[in-house]
């Protein structure tokens, strides 16, 4: 049988999902038009409701896009996958990806590696990630200078999310000056400006900043993480307030210290609650993320 499935292996998200756009897009381009996605969860077998449709003339090319959450599966889903990949439908592929490179060394992983084809990234080490910016920029078609490169270097220490987003926002300004001030000036519009426009209760500014990501199609898994990072961080403050955060800008952690005064225990919890249904709901589908999202940041802001 013809080895079509895929399996994406890479420790970090950024460089997971990009590999992963990478193959859906090329899948695409071969016919696979209609793509499922969905989040591993224990019993997912009846989550995901396969129909064989070999037999039809008229099926339609599907993907199913699954992301694995955990290291361990159970049985009773082993089981299941390996009867998907086994089944020779040559109309359906499947596309697991996983962010723990430790599944390789688990038995059930041995069972199902025969029916993948698999893809590895390697991870960008401190020395890379200059060259990975520089890599990045020009996929974008973004001219920087050295100087510029080493400005969003030095502000993202070495996160590629964050450096990712940067380069993103300078390609949505479209603007084609490339000293030093430009770069500095547009680094203000990524996740983490949105943040500290919320805790400085800046929330006309926050909204605006949160089209632009909008617009410019950012990770939205990347954003839920960083607002969970925020909320854990005012609670550590709301316990300890001599808490201390290194290797962060002064400002940023001023304005930390300033919410953590003001906003309360119960207001914490609320907002944990609510960024945990988005997380759901918009994977799942019952959520439109930036709606919801815009509503949880009006919130956050005005506290």
């Amino acid at each position: 049988m013809r080895n079509q499935h895929k399996l994406i292996l890479s420790n970090d998200e950024l460089l997971n999902s990009q590999l992963r756009d990478e193959l859906i897009s090329n899948l695409k381009k071969e016919g696979f038009l209609s793509r499922k996605i969905f989040f591993y969860k224990k019993g997912i077998k009846e989550e995901i409701n396969i129909e064989n449709q070999q037999d039809n003339l008229f099926s339609e090319k599907e993907i199913i896009d699954l992301r694995l959450q955990e290291k361990s599966i159970l049985k009773d889903d082993l089981d299941f996958f390996l009867s998907l990949l086994g089944d020779d439908n040559s109309d359906r592929i499947v596309v697991i990806s996983s962010l723990n490179k430790k599944i390789k060394t688990s038995a059930w992983f041995k069972k199902i590696s025969k029916y993948l084809e698999i893809f590895e990234k390697q991870p960008v080490y401190s020395n890379q990630f200059k060259d990975w910016i520089k890599d990045e920029a020009k996929n974008m078609d973004l001219l920087l200078s050295e100087e510029g490169i080493s400005l969003i270097a030095s502000r993202n220490e070495e996160n590629l999310l964050s450096a990712y987003q940067e380069l993103k926002f300078l390609k949505c300004l479209d603007q084609k000056n490339t000293d030093y001030e430009f770069v500095k000036d547009s680094s203000e519009y990524h996740v983490f400006s949105l943040v500290n426009s919320c805790l400085s209760n800046q929330v006309s500014k926050s909204l605006e900043i949160l089209e632009i990501m909008k617009l410019n199609k950012e990770n939205e898994p990347g954003i839920i993480a960083v607002i969970h990072q925020q909320l854990d961080r005012l609670e550590q403050y709301k316990k300890d307030p001599n808490f201390f955060l290194k290797g962060v800008p002064r400002d940023y952690l001023s304005k930390l210290k300033i919410k953590a005064k003001k906003i309360s225990p119960p207001q914490i919890k609320s907002l944990r609650k609510k960024i945990a249904d988005l997380d759901k709901d918009f994977k799942t589908g019952k959520a439109e993320f930036w709606t919801e999202l815009r509503k949880i940041i009006v919130n956050f802001g005005y506290i």
